[in-house]
């Protein structure tokens, strides 16, 4: 899961006009954290074999945008 996070994290902050309407991306999100911002939520994991390969799957998560 990790490396999903990172990915998505990463990808939202190398877009500029995302970044310009937003004030950070937080795992947990300080108290005093300033709106708007985007927190990441729960996720879920489910691993799926397909052709003798086991390391695909599907991961979702939610992006929870505070504005």
């Amino acid at each position: 899961m990790l490396d999903a996070q990172i990915a998505v994290v990463g990808k939202l902050k190398s877009d500029a006009s995302f970044m310009g309407m937003i004030r950070g991306i937080w795992d947990e999100p300080p108290v005093d954290a300033p709106y708007p911002f985007v927190s990441l939520g729960p996720h879920t994991e489910s691993a799926r074999a397909t052709f003798g390969n086991h390391a695909n799957g599907t991961i979702f998560f939610y992006l929870h945008v505070w504005w």
